[in-house]
Protein backbone atom coordinates (compact mmCIF):
# COMPACT_ATOMS: atom_id res chain seq x y z
CA UNK A 1 0.00 0.00 0.00
CA UNK A 2 1.30 3.46 -0.75
CA UNK A 3 2.27 6.01 1.92
CA UNK A 4 -0.59 8.51 2.37
CA UNK A 5 1.83 10.99 3.42
CA UNK A 6 4.92 10.05 0.66
CA UNK A 7 4.44 13.12 -2.08
CA UNK A 8 3.36 11.94 -5.32
CA UNK A 9 5.86 11.34 -7.68
CA UNK A 10 6.57 13.76 -10.40
CA UNK A 11 8.64 13.38 -13.60
CA UNK A 12 11.37 15.86 -13.71
CA UNK A 13 10.63 18.48 -16.77
CA UNK A 14 13.57 19.84 -18.76
CA UNK A 15 12.48 23.22 -19.86
CA UNK A 16 14.53 24.93 -23.27
CA UNK A 17 16.77 27.58 -22.64
CA UNK A 18 14.53 30.90 -23.21
CA UNK A 19 11.22 29.17 -21.46
CA UNK A 20 12.29 31.50 -17.78
CA UNK A 21 12.37 34.29 -20.16
CA UNK A 22 9.62 33.81 -22.45
CA UNK A 23 7.69 32.65 -19.02
CA UNK A 24 8.02 36.42 -17.70
CA UNK A 25 6.00 37.40 -20.86
CA UNK A 26 3.06 35.78 -20.33
CA UNK A 27 0.24 37.37 -18.81
CA UNK A 28 -0.90 35.79 -15.19
CA UNK A 29 -3.91 34.16 -16.96
CA UNK A 30 -1.99 32.27 -19.09
CA UNK A 31 0.75 31.53 -16.39
CA UNK A 32 -1.98 29.77 -14.91
CA UNK A 33 -3.16 27.73 -17.25
CA UNK A 34 0.43 26.71 -18.29
CA UNK A 35 1.36 25.93 -14.59
CA UNK A 36 -1.77 23.72 -14.64
CA UNK A 37 -1.22 22.16 -17.77
CA UNK A 38 2.80 21.35 -16.93
CA UNK A 39 2.23 20.13 -13.34
CA UNK A 40 -0.76 17.67 -15.41
CA UNK A 41 1.97 16.72 -17.94
CA UNK A 42 4.72 16.05 -14.73
CA UNK A 43 1.94 13.95 -12.67
CA UNK A 44 2.23 11.48 -15.88
CA UNK A 45 2.61 12.24 -19.52
CA UNK A 46 1.68 9.13 -20.58
CA UNK A 47 -1.90 9.31 -19.03
CA UNK A 48 -4.43 8.26 -21.68
CA UNK A 49 -6.69 11.27 -20.85
CA UNK A 50 -4.26 13.92 -21.83
CA UNK A 51 -2.65 11.35 -24.74
CA UNK A 52 -6.40 11.48 -26.17
CA UNK A 53 -5.80 15.26 -26.96
CA UNK A 54 -2.38 15.35 -27.85
CA UNK A 55 -1.10 15.32 -31.74
CA UNK A 56 2.30 13.36 -31.92
CA UNK A 57 5.13 13.51 -34.99
CA UNK A 58 6.55 10.34 -36.03
CA UNK A 59 9.63 11.94 -34.35
CA UNK A 60 7.59 11.29 -30.52
CA UNK A 61 7.17 15.24 -30.27
CA UNK A 62 3.43 15.87 -28.28
CA UNK A 63 1.67 18.94 -28.80
CA UNK A 64 -1.28 20.14 -27.01
CA UNK A 65 -3.25 23.62 -27.59
CA UNK A 66 -4.43 24.75 -24.69
CA UNK A 67 -7.82 26.41 -23.99
CA UNK A 68 -5.85 29.73 -23.74
CA UNK A 69 -4.87 29.37 -27.40
CA UNK A 70 -0.48 28.02 -26.53
CA UNK A 71 0.67 25.17 -27.84
CA UNK A 72 3.04 23.13 -25.78
CA UNK A 73 5.67 20.75 -27.43
CA UNK A 74 7.38 18.39 -25.42
CA UNK A 75 9.31 14.83 -25.84
CA UNK A 76 9.24 12.14 -23.34
CA UNK A 77 12.79 10.68 -22.48
CA UNK A 78 12.46 7.12 -21.34
CA UNK A 79 15.99 5.63 -21.68
CA UNK A 80 16.65 4.87 -18.36
CA UNK A 81 13.58 3.96 -16.96
CA UNK A 82 12.67 0.40 -15.12
CA UNK A 83 10.06 -0.92 -16.95
CA UNK A 84 9.29 -4.05 -14.51
CA UNK A 85 8.41 -1.36 -12.42
CA UNK A 86 5.50 0.89 -12.20
CA UNK A 87 7.88 4.08 -11.45
CA UNK A 88 8.10 7.34 -13.32
CA UNK A 89 11.99 6.79 -11.94
CA UNK A 90 13.94 7.70 -15.20
CA UNK A 91 11.60 9.69 -17.08
CA UNK A 92 11.97 13.14 -17.88
CA UNK A 93 9.91 15.84 -20.02
CA UNK A 94 11.23 17.83 -22.51
CA UNK A 95 9.90 20.97 -22.77
CA UNK A 96 10.84 22.09 -26.71
CA UNK A 97 8.55 25.19 -27.03
CA UNK A 98 5.53 27.32 -26.35
CA UNK A 99 3.45 28.68 -28.98
CA UNK A 100 1.99 31.86 -27.43
CA UNK A 101 -1.71 32.36 -28.65
CA UNK A 102 -1.85 34.09 -31.88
Amino acid sequence: MPDQNAEEEKVPLVAYSDFYDEWHRFPPEIQEELAAFLERLTSNPYDPALQAKCEVDSGERFSYRLPGGCVVYWTVNTELVDITGSSLKGMTVSLLRIQPPR
